[in-house]
């Protein structure tokens, strides 16, 4: 799922727990668990509509840099045990 999201492509998730933290209608696709008809149906939305899928992508993209960059992770947690 991250790399997807540092890809800049859409990424189309399965509504399991698991991703909800990580996930919302600005930055992945959703599709109920073990619905095959509505990934078919959620890959030609996404194909017939390209600004869909730049809008998506470039927020998913901007989304996994500001919250999984090495860089910035390690220094949130300088700044945490800084604190302590």
């Amino acid at each position: 799922m991250i790399e997807g999201y540092a890809s800049g492509k859409p990424v189309i998730l399965s509504d399991l727990d698991a991703f909800r933290e990580f996930s919302n209608d600005q930055i992945s696709a959703t599709i109920p668990r073990l619905d095959g008809p509505a990934l078919i149906e959620k890959i030609l939305y996404l194909k017939h509509n390209r600004d869909v899928c730049q809008t998506i992508g470039q927020a998913a993209r901007r989304y996994a840099e500001e919250h999984f960059d090495l860089r910035e992770t390690a220094r949130r947690y300088a700044e945490l045990y800084a604190s302590l």
